[in-house]
């Protein structure tokens, strides 16, 4: 696949690595990160028709692939992927990410996201 931009952000959290990943578990178990999916996807596609034009409206996310949350020493980590469908029909990824939650201390720890996003069909790639 090429045509992507590189995608990530980290944030601080002041909460201790065990009760994030506590944390993080629950919300993949209750369907939460399926849904902050979703609703990401839709603010992202709202920012690029800004961008693009109304076309990039027209593609909506078809579905979110979550991994098993997976543990390698003090680190949790969740692959994700979402496919999207664009107007003509057409199937797409346009995320492969790694979700990952590691200690910063005693009482915080960082959520890091790092993948790769694809636009559209047919759209650019933002800067």
């Amino acid at each position: 696949m090429t045509g992507h931009t590189a995608a990530g952000d980290r944030v601080a959290l002041d909460a201790g690595f065990h009760a994030a990943r506590t944390r993080l578990r629950n919300l993949i178990r209750r369907g939460m990160l399926q849904r902050a999916c979703e609703v990401a996807y839709g603010e992202g596609v709202a920012a690029l028709a800004e961008l693009a034009g109304p076309a990039a409206r027209l593609t909506r996310l078809a579905d979110v692939c979550l991994a098993d949350l997976t543990e390698t020493g003090d680190r949790a980590h969740i692959a994700l992927q979402w496919d999207a469908i664009d107007a003509d029909g057409t199937l797409f990824t346009a995320l492969l990410a790694d979700l990952m939650l590691a200690p910063a201390g005693e009482q915080a720890c960082t959520l890091s996201l790092a993948g790769a996003y694809w636009p559209p069909p047919g759209l650019p790639a933002p800067d």
